[in-house]
């Protein structure tokens, strides 16, 4: 794994650049991640740097303004498990969907039905993947479509009569049928890493204007 940058900042000012690794990255609900790093070949600088900004370049220490007294037995039992949890490792999170709810009307296009397209709603858009709604069960070749998991375009269009609509591509992951509810079909897409390239700048436009 490549290392990264990480800079700590200090409350007034002071400034540690660290070389790291990420171990563990877990979505929020926020669009957000939470990130578990271990720093690596740090140099004395880095080390001295690193001591200013955690201990002394501080605005106010925790135990300065405090709602609850300290608990003598939880204080022990952290201390006693401290062990364990040093050498405890760390595991990647499970990928967890992020994706921001909207409302925006597409059309789904896949060789497989030729000429035919399909009106459909996204519903949720995410950088690295979306979930879209069509009206109908009734779709051609739906069990290829379920088992192939093959690229789908999607015109995406912003507005009524939108002029510039916007084409994205897109796998399939998962069908699901909602006949018993109303008649509806559910499909979950992702974005080849492939397109990025392609792709990204696209997808963070459409984040930005569609609620």
């Amino acid at each position: 794994m490549r290392p990264v940058q990480i800079e700590l900042v200090g409350d007034y000012g002071a400034r540690a650049l660290l070389d790291a690794q990420i171990i563990r990255a877990t979505a929020t609900s926020k669009l957000q991640a939470q990130i578990a790093a271990k720093f690596v070949n740090l140099s004395t600088t880095q080390k001295d740097d690193l001591v200013l900004v955690i201990y002394s370049d501080v605005k106010e220490w925790y135990s300065q303004k405090r709602a609850d007294s300290d608990d003598p037995i939880a204080s022990f039992k952290f201390i006693a498990t401290s062990l364990k949890r040093v050498f405890q490792e760390f595991r990647p999170a499970a990928h967890v969907a992020v994706r921001k709810q909207v409302q925006a009307s597409a059309y789904l296009f896949w060789e497989g039905w030729g000429e035919l397209s399909y009106p459909a709603r996204i519903t949720e858009l995410g950088l690295r993947d979306l979930r879209l709604e069509l009206d109908t069960t009734d779709i051609d070749r739906l069990e290829e479509l379920q088992a192939t998991q093959p690229l789908l375009g999607i015109l995406v269009v912003k507005e009524p009569n939108d002029p510039a609509p916007q084409s994205l591509v897109a796998e399939v992951k998962q069908v699901e049928v909602l006949e018993e509810l109303s008649d509806r079909t559910v499909i979950e897409l992702s974005f080849p890493t492939s397109l990025n390239s392609r792709q990204k700048n696209k997808i963070r436009q459409l984040l930005k204007i569609l609620s």
